[in-house]
């Protein structure tokens, strides 16, 4: 797609999401208007996932000197607009569910897994404050460790995240996935063995018509059946496609930021991003 075509697709939704009443309330703000708008500062935000530069200070002349006849009069400076990306954040992440439930899961099937994001190198972690919540994580793909953070995400077989929690790399992936499905509603959840629940735990969840399903362990006595392993072996690839276009295409896994707050900030609109790109593209 055109890269000023997918710009004012983006602005289009951003700015009917900021129509909501539930959304525009939390807009209301008291003294003079900003320069650059909330629904223009948003869509810039969302396009910078797509732009592919990673560098804040490349990207920020890149939009000006291409698509700055888009937003005639409102060029502010970076500063400004970090400062006001990061305060909106948690923002975006309330229209990310809105636009998420586009495209609606009639199945209720879900698929929970892990992706790991490298915060700071390991030899500069230990002398590091700047990211007081992250650990020391380990990719089983790669066999690689890394000093960061891991989301653990709940993916519909359209390919969506629609939730996610994100806390330090270092435990298993399980207390993640346990305090993911506690607030969930009724529905199946296809996992990978990290997500193998003590007994007591799988009968909370089945309580709430949670179902898990995840394969077996060999030496477990229980095995799993012929529709379980053909479920598990169709929609693992729905997470993995998943997992791959945000490591890959929107830098996930290396998002840059010099502080935790500036880096949850940039997960937060990488995730946004990759729902709107789905959404456009279906």
């Amino acid at each position: 797609m055109d890269r000023e075509l997918l710009l004012i697709h983006l602005y289009c939704m951003v700015d009917e999401a900021l129509e909501q009443p539930t959304v525009a309330t939390q807009l209301q703000r008291v003294g003079r208007k900003p320069k650059l708008p909330d629904v223009a500062l948003l869509t810039l935000a969302l396009f910078q996932e797509f732009s592919g530069i990673c560098d804040e200070d490349e990207y920020w002349a890149y939009v000006w000197r291409e698509h700055g006849s888009c937003f005639p009069g409102q060029h502010v400076d970076r500063s400004q607009y970090n400062r006001r990306k990061k305060n909106l954040a948690d923002l975006t992440n309330q229209i990310r569910r809105m636009v998420a439930k586009l495209l609606p899961n009639p199945w209720n099937l879900h698929i929970i897994d892990c992706v790991g994001t490298a915060a700071i190198t390991l030899t500069k972690f230990f002398g590091s404050d700047s990211f007081p919540n992250a650990g020391i994580g380990r990719c089983a793909a790669k066999d690689t460790r890394y000093a960061g953070y891991k989301t653990t995400t709940i993916v519909s077989p359209a390919g969506i995240v629609e939730d996610f929690v994100i806390g330090n790399a270092a435990p298993h992936d399980t207390p993640y996935g346990e305090a993911l499905l506690a607030v969930q509603g009724a529905g199946t959840y296809l996992g990978d063995k990290g997500f193998i629940f003590k007994p007591e735990i799988k009968q909370e969840l089945h309580a709430k018509g949670i179902k898990v399903i995840t394969p077996m362990r060999k030496n477990m006595k229980l095995r799993n059946n012929q529709q379980e392993k053909q479920l598990l072996k169709r929609f693992r690839r729905v997470v993995e496609t998943v997992n791959g276009q945000l490591t890959e295409h929107f830098h996930f896994g290396r998002p840059g930021g010099k502080s935790e707050r500036g880096l949850l900030s940039r997960l937060l609109y990488k995730l946004t991003a990759h729902t709107f790109g789905l959404v456009i593209l279906r």
